[in-house]
């Protein structure tokens, strides 16, 4: 089964993209959430984390830097990074770090669904 992780400092998101992945039939196991990059990277370490659907901005440490570190660490994790901001140099740096897409807020539930689907079958042909 899927594992995902969701990190993000809004409380309400967090739960929201829990509610549309749970309500949605989507087949895996959301295994933890944390409010700051910091957090969300301790957790990845200790647990093998399929998918990280997270918010760019954060406190402590951000979206682009845990995604450098998670690459750094040589996790496997597929990342799903989200945003307020349409900028090109935080969709460049997330993607230069390995993030499978950028998603800007308000987050559209078939977009988020069909790459935790592209997620999936990427993490299936890999292994």
């Amino acid at each position: 089964m899927l594992k995902l992780f969701i990190a993000d400092d809004d409380n309400i998101l967090r739960r929201g993209l829990r509610t549309i992945i749970e309500e949605n039939g989507v087949s895996c196991q959301i295994v933890g959430e944390a409010s700051n990059g910091a957090q969300a990277l301790e957790k990845l370490k200790a647990e093998r984390v399929d998918v990280l659907i997270t918010d760019i901005k954060m406190p402590v440490m951000d979206g682009i830097e845990m995604a450098k570190n998670v690459r750094e660490l040589g996790l496997k994790t597929k990342i799903i990074v989200f945003s307020g901001f349409d900028e090109y140099k935080y969709v460049r740096e997330t993607l230069k770090h390995g993030a499978l897409d950028y998603l800007l807020k308000p987050i559209e539930n078939k977009a988020l669904l069909e790459l935790i689907e592209r997620a999936r079958a990427e993490i299936g042909q890999e292994r």
